[in-house]
Parts: C-alpha cells; structure tokens; sequence
C-alpha cells in the first residue's frame, strides 16, 4: 500500500513537471519562429550581419529539436494509449473480412445445367474449365526443315550487346 502511494505521488509529480516542461518548449519554440520571422523581414531590407545569420541558423535547429521532441513525446503517448486501450475497431474490421469471404465465397455452380453444391465436384469443374483453357491447340505443329535460314555468328551476336558508339548517335541524329 505505501509503495502504490509512492507511485502515485511520483506519477502526479512526472505529470506536472512534463505539463511545465511542455508549456516551456511550446514558449520557446513560439519565441524563436516569432525571432526567425524578424530576421526574414529585416534579410529582406538589408543583408544580415554574421551574427544574425548563426543566429538564424541556431534557432532554426533549435525547432527542428522541439518539434523532433514533440512528434516523439506523441508517438510514445499514442503507442501507451493503444497498447491499455488496445485497438477499439478490431471487431469492426474483423466483421468486415468476414463478410467479404462471405460474399467471395462460391456456394453452388451450375455444372452441365445442374445446380451443385458439393466443393469437390465445384473444384474438379473448376479445373476443367481453366486446364482446357489452356491446353495447346495444335497437339502437332508443323516443324521448321529449312535448313537456309540465315544465323548469326559469334561476333554478330556480341555486337546486338555493345552500346552504341558516337558515330553510330552522330548517323542517327544527323539523318533525321
């Protein structure tokens, strides 16, 4: 009982230093985009001395820290919230997937001009359909005897390979 008091107090004490902290950087980071603005006014009328330009610069990277801060302050109090909460939508989604296998789902084919239910039958005709689809037409084709058909030689067939040369692109170019 006194260590869960303990913890409580110590929970409330990182809640109001985190709540302060917060309010702080937001201050901050509200004080340097104000400061930036001033300077992008003032690049406009006169170049910017040495000074203000590092100045500029540091409080540039200085946002880029407090926001980096920020967006990882969120995504670990999002990641707390899901994981005591959990995902509230699981069910819907879930209801959801059912009802789309539901609706995929093929209860009965007619198969020959009979309604079937039975899944053997519904897969066997199903394999029929698509093997015939795609069996090959000519069982027997005609071969290729001709024996004057011209082929390329080694040489040939590396030069298919070799990038172009300029003076092949100059031909190109030019002849159009």
């Amino acid at each position: 009982m006194f260590l869960a008091a303990k913890i409580r107090a110590l929970k409330k004490a990182i809640r109001s230093w985190r709540n302060f902290e917060h309010r702080s950087e937001l201050k901050e980071s509200d004080d340097l985009r104000k400061r930036n603005n001033e300077l992008d006014l003032i690049v406009e009328s006169r170049p910017l001395s040495i000074e203000e330009t590092t100045e500029l610069q540091k409080n540039k990277i200085r946002i880029n820290d407090l926001d980096r801060f920020r967006r990882l302050d969120l995504k670990q109090k999002a990641h707390i919230k899901w994981t005591v909460d959990g995902d509230e939508n699981t069910s819907f989604f879930h209801g959801i997937l059912k009802g789309k296998n539901r609706n995929n789902k093929i209860h009965g084919l007619s198969i020959n001009g009979t309604w079937c239910n039975d899944p053997q039958l519904i897969k066997q005709a199903a394999f029929d359909f698509f093997s015939s689809k795609f069996k090959d037409k000519w069982p027997h084709r005609p071969k290729l005897t001709n024996s004057n058909i011209k082929v390329l030689n080694q040489h040939q067939k590396c030069s298919l390979e070799e990038p172009f040369s300029l003076d092949e692109i100059k031909k190109a170019v030019w002849s159009c």
